[in-house]
């Protein structure tokens, strides 16, 4: 028996160290256990946490996520021990519920149990004494007594029958076990094999019968044990393996899984068994006691079957009678691409290309059958074809790309769908990798090695079907190089358009030359006025590799944050080079400022021009309005206890609601309000609010002149006056001068009252055109705007 050293057990944090919440867009496809206690009806969900129904009114429900309050989001198990409930999961370890029908508690059991994967667990109260055992896939039996954790059991060291364990019993106080290998019970510190009587003895459940006898049922069917004889006796079965039993009614039920994945409903009486009908076919668990319950997964016609469905539970009435409920919620549990509109709503599509999900407060949508003729309504192109990107326009359309098929685009105005692909218009190829929006309201569609044309722009994409609005981008010397592939764009003014090349690094576009400026109407279709840059792979003094990036996005100061080996932010100096501003890699050290781990999926700046990194291993924000970096780290559970480097540099509150596995995609909403992550297991999102700028504080007097600004005549430069003496002394006072269409003309980082600071003149060195202007001032996080107006 192996004793491990007691760990502190792992306190949930209410919010993350930055005090941002998520909001979790899982699936809610299949119940995997179901439990009712204390009014209330727990079902554990296949990927998507714990459900907890009020049993009178099964329309009151309430969602509990891992990082809220579970410690994963696959549910294997639901036991109460007559004190509490205990939710087991995997990759999420256990969760402690208490007073679940009234006030409830929550305490999580992880990194001091042996084990995050528990198949089962089951508790009971010995006198003042709660115990409760767990069991962990292929590593053994752990026991919990009064809330702490202690001895654990293997088949090697304590003679356990298989450390595989399908569920647990408490029997006279006595624990039964059910393996692969058949049943064993645990009296005296001691574990005895009883499998005579089984016809086979891959035994799946163990339930009590009406009588109070010990059952148990698996690929043999059901029985009873005989505690006299030492021996179990078969009750029957007919079809399927046994994955449930339980008593209700005077009569012992059963619930099997047939070879298609539909399930069984068996109730036994008077020495046989009858098969009542079910309220849908795929049924996965069933709780029997005081009320029958059934929970399942609902696959409406159309819809693949294997991947996508809704979870639904059933209340029996008698009379064969069932009052269902069916869950709506994302289709998508592997999600990879996806997109957020400005009204919050959030597109979510499967990396498998079974469906895509737009979860809305107006009401949720779903794309799942497949398109029976071109342009179907509803259809997707196939049920293979990877969603890897989507995107959002301003005007409720949505675009979702399936990997070598094409685009389906979705117009929420009219509820029309379109399927557009290249043998129905001028794209050029559907091996399509990334889609963006300008801000404009064109297309850009990135694709990678497998298509000759790497970047095409749909100009106007309401009308998809004319040619003239397709727009090959050019390539080679003139264009954006020879890479492989392009993987991002990001937008730094209307006309200028920065690319990300796979193998060769970053390429600017000038779409206007350099003549004409973002005020000037854009010359898409031509190319002899473009001025191009690139590409550039290198800037000194950079530990990143730029032509291994994967993600662009452009700071509040026009700045270009670069992502894909660590984080990089560049300056362009208008003659083919790259002057460094900021460098992160990944943190090994407490006194350093880094990120969780360096290998970088996506990037996206929020509202506040903070920028979101997402890399393998979790999520950083690096905050913008600082003097010194300030990097937060969001962690999903199974990921912060995968190894002792982060749990030693990073606080336990720092365990939020994200999802595990693969991390895919981060993107925001056009605002920049609300951002959107994917993972293999699911997709969470946030909303991020907007930093003060009242005239507050110490910034309260502050104010430029002259006003209006004439730029050469007066004094020659805008000053500023009634700033905090610290400010004026170059304590990291900034400035910003926004045109307003929100495009940045100016910024100075340290600027005082002494000296003028602006003299009228954009980035490029240009006059500014005469009219209103916003000016954002910056200091010690304090945030004042003010109106100036420029009159030439």
């Amino acid at each position: 028996m192996f004793l491990p050293a007691l760990l502190a057990v792992l306190l949930w944090p209410v919010l993350s160290l930055s005090q941002q919440e998520f909001q979790s867009l899982l699936t809610e496809r299949e119940i995997t256990a179901l439990l009712a206690v204390e009014d209330v009806v727990l079902g554990g969900l296949d990927g998507g946490g714990l459900l907890i129904w009020d049993a009178d009114d099964l329309t009151n429900v309430t969602q509990l996520r891992s990082g809220q309050s579970l410690g994963g989001n696959i549910v294997s198990d639901l036991a109460y021990s007559g004190r509490y409930v205990w939710v087991a999961t995997e990759e999420g370890g256990l969760t402690r519920i208490g007073d679940v029908g009234g006030n409830p508690s929550y305490r999580p059991y992880a990194g001091n149990l042996g084990g995050l994967d528990i198949t089962a667990v089951a508790g009971t109260v010995i006198g003042n004494s709660e115990r409760v055992y767990y069991a962990m896939d292929g590593s053994g039996l752990g026991l919990i007594t009064d809330g702490l954790p202690g001895a654990i059991y293997t088949a090697d060291q304590d003679g356990l029958l298989d450390n595989n364990i399908n569920d647990l019993i408490f029997f006279e106080d006595v624990l039964y076990i059910a393996t692969p290998s058949g049943v064993c019970r645990f009296a005296d510190n001691t574990f005895t094999t009883i499998n005579d009587g089984l016809s086979n003895v891959q035994v799946r459940t163990l339930a009590l019968d009406p009588a109070g006898a010990l059952v148990c049922g698996g690929a043999g069917g059901v029985f009873r044990w005989d505690p006299a004889a030492g021996s179990w006796n078969n009750l029957g079965w007919s079809q399927g393996q046994v994955t449930h039993l339980g008593s209700h009614g005077g009569a012992l039920w059963g619930l099997s899984l047939l070879s298609g994945g539909d399930g069984r409903l068996g109730r036994y009486v008077a020495g046989s068994w009858e098969y009542p009908p079910v309220p849908d076919q795929k049924v996965t668990a069933l709780y029997a006691g005081t009320t029958l319950w059934l929970g399942g997964r609902d696959s409406p016609a159309g819809m693949d079957a294997s991947a996508n469905g809704f979870a639904w539970l059933a209340r029996w009435d008698g009379q064969d009678n069932w009052t269902v409920q069916i869950q709506d919620a994302s289709l998508v549990y592997n999600a990879c691409g996806v997109a957020v509109e400005n009204d919050g709503t959030r597109w979510v599509g499967s990396f498998g290309g079974k469906a895509f999900s737009g979860i809305g407060d107006a009401g949720n949508h779903h794309f799942y059958e497949l398109a029976t003729v071109d342009n179907d309504s509803t259809g997707l192109f196939n049920h293979y074809a990877n969603f890897l990107t989507m995107a959002a326009d301003n005007a409720g359309v949505v675009y979702a790309a399936q990997y070598t098929a094409g685009i389906i685009r979705y117009d929420k105005n009219n509820d029309e769908t379109a399927l557009i692909h290249p043998g129905n218009s001028a794209m050029s190829g559907g091996h399509i990798v990334n889609m963006v929006v300008h801000p404009d309201g064109p297309l850009f569609m990135l694709h990678d090695w497998a298509d000759e044309q790497k970047v095409q722009i749909l100009l106007d994409p309401a009308n998809w079907e004319d040619p003239a609005n397709w727009l090959d981008v050019p390539q080679g010397g003139e264009g954006i190089g020879t890479g492989t592939g392009v993987f991002d764009v990001a937008v730094e003014s209307r006309d200028v358009i920065w690319f990300m090349v796979e193998g060769t690094g970053l390429v600017r576009w000038d779409t206007n030359g350099l003549l004409r400026g973002p005020e000037d109407d854009l010359t898409w279709n031509d190319f002899q006025d473009d001025f191009w840059s690139g590409p550039m792979g290198d800037v000194a003094m950079s530990r990143n590799n730029l032509t291994q990036g994967m993600a662009l996005d452009m700071a509040p100061d026009g700045s270009l944050w670069v992502g894909g080996d660590g984080v990089t932010r560049v300056t362009f100096d208008g003659n083919n080079q790259l002057i460094l501003q900021d460098d992160y890699s990944t943190k090994i050290a407490d006194y350093e400022s880094g990120l969780i781990n360096s290998a970088v999926r996506d990037l996206a700046v929020d509202r506040n021009g903070d920028l979101w990194v997402l890399n393998q291993a979790g999520l950083n924000r690096i905050a913008w309005d600082t003097d010194r970096p300030e990097i937060d780290a969001y962690f999903n559970l199974a990921r912060y206890l995968s190894t002792p480097l982060y749990t030693q540099l990073y606080s336990t509150n720092t365990v939020t609601e994200l999802p595990g596995g693969l991390y895919y995609r981060l993107v925001s909403s056009a605002d920049r309000g609300i951002l959107a992550m994917t993972a293999s297991t699911g997709a969470v999102s946030w909303e991020v609010q907007q930093k003060a700028e009242a005239n507050v504080g110490d910034l309260a007097g502050v104010y430029f002149y002259p006003q209006p600004f004439r730029p050469g005549r007066d004094s020659g430069l805008l000053k500023m006056a009634g700033v905090p003496a610290d400010a004026a002394n170059g304590d990291g006072a900034r400035v910003e001068i926004y045109n307003l269409e929100g495009q940045l003309v100016y910024r100075n980082s340290h600027i005082s009252e002494a000296d003028g600071f602006w003299s009228g003149k954009n980035r490029r060195g240009l006059p500014v055109a005469s009219g209103m202007y916003m000016l954002k001032l910056t200091w010690r996080n304090q945030v004042a705007t003010r109106c100036l107006a420029v009159v030439r």
